[in-house]
């Protein structure tokens, strides 16, 4: 395995641990409450929202979160999970159900990857 894929795992599984610890909890909450629900189903998925600045995320970090979610949930015979925008799904939903405290944790994940 090279050094490159071996940063490139531990990166998907920090990101994914430390995202599940950091929201995991209030997103079910969240989810649960309605509160999330309705939010997820207002949200419509851009073409380019990786190459603008998101409602929490900077332009770059945009870029690195699409580079994430193409890496947790890769194209296949499917569509991957750029694809189908879930960095901007994240960024809106972190905006909408979150605190700022959230936002400052999840950005801190987001810069600890790239």
């Amino acid at each position: 395995m090279s050094r490159n894929t071996h940063l490139s795992d531990q990166s998907r599984r920090i990101f994914l641990q430390r995202l599940s610890q950091t929201i995991g909890f209030a997103a079910a909450t969240s989810l649960v409450a309605g509160a999330g629900m309705g939010s997820a189903l207002a949200y419509t998925p851009k073409p380019d929202s990786a190459l603008r600045q998101g409602l929490v995320f900077t332009q770059p970090q945009m870029m690195a979160l699409k580079h994430i979610c193409s890496s947790i949930i890769p194209r296949t015979d499917t569509a991957s999970a750029a694809d189908v925008d879930r960095h901007g799904f994240v960024d809106h939903q972190l905006l909408q159900c979150f605190s700022e405290q959230d936002h400052a944790k999840c950005i801190g994940i987001v810069d600890d990857i790239k």
